[in-house]
């Protein structure tokens, strides 16, 4: 099998300079760069760059597959936009990790070679792209789901406590359904995390955000606005709701809300739990599915043999014909035909009178050993 790598970026918060665009054209002659992409395929050679080093410089979202079975998902975000604290629980094993430099903050989740082959790149970074937009409004969903990977590898430890629990795990959206795809997690997994999870919390708190506004010092009001007009609004809106979530969120104290929180050996026991419920389930349904099949074949196959039952002399008579003929498929269709007419005779308790015809045409046709051979089959059809 040849090999496939595809290594796609994207810049979100602004276009790539004059300046950054020749630096990253260095990189590759073949790709497909604009101000805002870098987009390529590698069937032999590899990337020149540092995919970590081009998002902490040029871009702000990187995904990667290769035929092999590696993919790696990767956000670069401003150093001001992010509370790394906050986050960093969800970033202590090997799948996930979290790199700060002096401006950027750099989460990226990495499958290793478990992951299907594919040949098929195209299309992940649109579907994906919008989960960083969702971590910067406060969406830590995509960050447990990452977190959960380590406990499907194993590389989170049987006793590693898990990070806060969001809220919304059992209805994701679609980006977070195509992240749970994109690292291939195991569906019975997000199923067992989800289980302590709340309804997703409702995002509508424009009276709240509205008096927040209103109360900020006008200093702190016109840097905003300045920076907003050098083109800085991805930057101003994410530190704006930062602050403003920090001071929203309930930070959980309680003994009885930390006895909640799970270890990574107990998600993947209840996740092999639900695997076994659901399997039996499915073993149930598939067991239920083919005796319903068989009780439907079996109504069609008696309305056949009852129709039969009205043309049993034609039936024969048209056996007669075939068997008469030098043609072998002439002869297959005579056979088939007989197959039916036992069939009947054992439904209806006429096995003798069909043996007794069947033998008298046998001894009409005994010189067509091939025919005569495979029907004498139905002598004793038990």
């Amino acid at each position: 099998m040849s090999e496939y790598q595809y290594y796609e970026f994207r810049a979100v918060d602004r276009p790539l300079t004059s300046t950054q665009l020749e630096e990253v054209r260095a990189f590759s002659t073949r790709a497909t760069i604009t101000s805002v992409s870098f987009q390529n395929e590698y069937h032999w050679g590899d990337f020149k760059g540092n995919p970590q080093k081009f998002v902490e410089k040029y871009f702000d979202a990187h995904v990667y597959l290769a035929n092999w079975g590696t993919r790696v998902l990767m956000f670069g975000f401003p150093h001001s936009v992010i509370d790394v604290g906050a986050i960093k629980a969800y970033f202590e094993h090997d799948s996930a990790s979290v790199v700060v430099s002096a401006d950027r903050v750099v989460m990226s989740w990495d499958i290793g070679n478990e992951a299907e082959w594919t040949e098929d790149g195209e299309g992940w970074m649109d579907r994906l792209l919008p989960l960083r937009q969702m971590i910067l409004r406060g969406d830590c969903r995509a960050l447990y789901l990452g977190w959960l990977l380590g406990v499907q590898d194993e590389s989170a430890e049987d006793d590693d406590g898990e990070p806060a629990v969001p809220n919304g795990l059992n209805d994701l959206p679609e980006p977070l359904a195509d992240l749970v795809e994109f690292l291939e997690i195991d569906a019975d997994l997000v199923e067992a995390a989800a289980e302590t999870s709340g309804p997703a919390a409702a995002t509508d708190y424009a009276a709240e955000l509205q008096q927040w506004i209103t109360n900020l010092p006008d200093t702190r009001k016109t840097e905003s606005l300045l920076a907003l007009m050098e083109g800085r609004a991805m930057e101003v809106e994410g530190q704006l709701r930062l602050e403003f979530l920090r001071l929203r969120a309930k930070v959980e104290t309680s003994p009885a809300a930390r006895a909640n929180r799970r270890t990574a050996g107990q998600l993947r026991k209840r996740a092999a739990e639900l695997c076994a419920v659901r399997e039996n389930a499915e073993r149930e349904a598939a067991e239920r599915n083919r005796r319903e099949k068989e009780a439907r074949q079996l109504i069609a196959r008696n309305a056949e043999l009852d129709a039969l039952a009205t043309r049993v002399p034609a039936t024969w008579a048209e056996i007669e014909a075939k068997v008469q003929s030098r043609s072998p498929t002439q002869h297959k269709e005579a056979l088939a035909r007989l197959g039916d007419l036992c069939e009947l005779a054992q439904r209806d308790g006429h096995l003798d009178s069909f043996r007794g015809r069947l033998r008298s045409l046998l001894a009409t046709h005994g010189k067509k050993a091939s025919f005569v051979k495979r029907a004498c089959i139905f002598l004793d059809p038990t």
